[in-house]
C-alpha cells in the first residue's frame, strides 16, 4: 500500500468531516424516534449504576447502549429516577418514559448529545472502509470506498439514531478486518485482536453472535486451511468471551433454574428472553400495500433493492465480478460471506421493520464495489 501524501491527508480529513457534518447539521432537526429512549436509558443506568437489569429485558447487550450514553456525562445535574417502581421491576419502556421525558430538563439536548457516538462510530466506519480497501486493491480503490461511504443515506440516516445498529455495522466490519489481516499475516497480535472485536460485536448486539459462523465459514473457505486455524479458532472465542464477560463487570452466577455459575449469565438469559419475546409477540410488517404479523421472507431482499442507491449495486455486483477474477471466490470470502449470512438470518426472522436490521451488509458492498 503506497503511502498516504499530504493531500490525502487533508482530503481524508475532509471528507471524514463532511460526513460528520451531514449528520450533526441534520440531527437536531429530527425528533426522537420511538426507541432511542430505550437505548439511551438502559445504556446511561448501566453507566452511573453499574446494574444491568434493564439490559436483561431491553433486547440488546450494553455495550452500544453504554456508548450512547458517554456523552451525556458531559451534562450535568442528570437524574436517574431510581425511587420509580418502573427500575425495581426492571421495566425499561416505562423507566426510560419517566428519565427522558419527566424528569429530564431539557431531553431534546440529551438526545441530540447521546447521537455523537453514533455519529463517530459512522466516522469510524467510512474510515475503516479507506483503509481496507486501499489495502486490498490500492489507492483508488479507497477513494472510491470513502466516497461512497460518505454519500450513503443508509449510513448517513442511522449515524444520527441512538441505536445498536451504527456500532454493529462498524464493530461487524472490524472484526472482518481484523480477520483477513490474521489470515494474511497469521500472528499472536493479529488472533489476540480478532478475538477483542468479536466479543465487542457480541457485546453490541444478540445478532452479533452471526459472527461466529461467519468466522467458521471464511476460515474454512480460505485458502491455506489448517487444523491449527481451528485451534486458534478456539483461543479467538475464549479471548472474545473474556471480552464479553468484561463488558457485564465481570458478573459470576447462575442462569435461571441451575445452580452452576458461569461467566455473564445475563448474555444467554438475555438471549432465550429476547429469541421468546420474538416468537411470541407479534410485530406487524408492511410491504406492498399488506400487513402481515408473520412477516415475508423477501422483505429484506426488496428493501434492499429499493432503499440501496443504485449506483453502489451496480457497482458492487461489477466489483464482486472483478474481485472474484483477480483474487478467487475463497479469499474473496471475507467480503462476500459475510453480507450473504447477515441477510440470510434477516430472511428467516419476524422482524420485518426496518432497512437498520440489515445495515451491516452495506458497509461490506461498498468493499465489493471498491474493487
Amino acid at each position: 500500500m503506497p503511502p498516504m501524501r499530504r493531500w490525502e491527508w487533508i482530503a481524508l480529513f475532509g471528507a471524514l468531516a463532511f460526513f460528520l457534518a451531514q449528520v450533526l447539521i441534520s440531527s437536531p432537526q429530527k425528533s426522537a424516534a420511538f426507541d432511542e429512549q430505550y437505548h439511551l436509558a438502559a445504556g446511561y443506568a448501566y453507566l452511573k449504576t453499574g446494574d444491568f437489569r434493564l439490559s436483561r429485558t431491553v433486547g440488546h447487550p450494553p455495550l452500544a447502549n453504554l456508548l450512547n450514553a458517554l456523552p451525556l456525562l458531559l451534562l450535568p445535574g442528570i437524574e436517574l429516577p431510581l425511587d420509580h417502581p418502573a427500575w425495581q421491576n426492571g421495566d425499561f419502556q416505562w423507566f426510560s418514559e419517566s428519565f427522558l421525558w419527566q424528569v429530564t430538563e431539557n431531553p431534546q439536548k440529551m438526545i441530540e448529545l447521546a447521537r455523537l457516538s453514533s455519529a463517530i462510530l459512522g466516522v469510524m466506519t467510512a474510515l475503516l472502509l479507506f483503509v481496507w480497501a486501499r489495502q486490498l486493491a490500492g489507492s483508488f480503490a479507497g477513494w472510491l470506498a470513502l466516497l461512497l461511504a460518505i454519500f450513503d443515506p443508509n449510513l448517513l440516516a442511522n449515524a444520527r439514531l441512538i441505536t445498536t445498529d451504527p456500532a454493529l455495522a462498524f464493530f461487524g466490519l472490524l472484526v472482518i478486518w481484523r480477520l483477513w489481516s490474521w489470515l494474511d499475516r497469521p500472528n499472536w497480535l493479529n488472533l489476540i485482536l480478532v478475538g477483542i472485536t468479536a466479543g465487542f460485536t457480541m457485546a453490541t448486539k444478540y445478532t452479533g453472535l452471526l459472527i461466529w459462523p461467519i468466522i467458521l465459514m471464511i476460515v474454512l473457505l480460505y485458502p491455506g486451511f489448517s487444523l491449527k486455524r481451528l485451534v486458534n479458532l478456539v483461543l479467538m472465542s475464549l479471548i472474545a468471551y473474556f471480552v464479553l464477560w468484561g463488558v457485564y463487570r465481570f458478573d459470576f452466577g447462575p442462569l435461571p433454574g441451575s445452580t452452576i455459575p458461569i461467566p455473564a449469565p445475563v448474555y444467554p438469559e438475555a438471549i432465550m428472553r429476547t429469541f421468546n419475546y420474538i416468537n411470541q409477540q407479534p410485530v406487524p410488517a408492511y410491504l406492498f400495500g399488506q400487513v402481515s404479523q408473520d412477516g415475508w421472507w423477501t422483505y429484506f431482499p426488496v428493501t434492499l433493492a429499493v432503499k440501496t442507491p443504485i449506483p453502489l449495486m451496480i457497482l458492487t455486483f461489477v466489483g464482486s465480478i472483478t474481485a472474484l477474477i483477480y483474487h478467487g471466490w475463497r479469499r474473496l470470502a471475507v467480503l462476500w460471506v459475510p453480507p450473504l449470512l447477515y441477510l440470510a438470518l434477516a430472511m428467516v426472522g419476524r422482524f420485518n421493520i426496518g432497512y437498520r436490521h440489515i445495515l451491516q451488509v452495506v458497509p461490506f458492498f461498498i468493499m465489493l464495489a471498491s474493487q
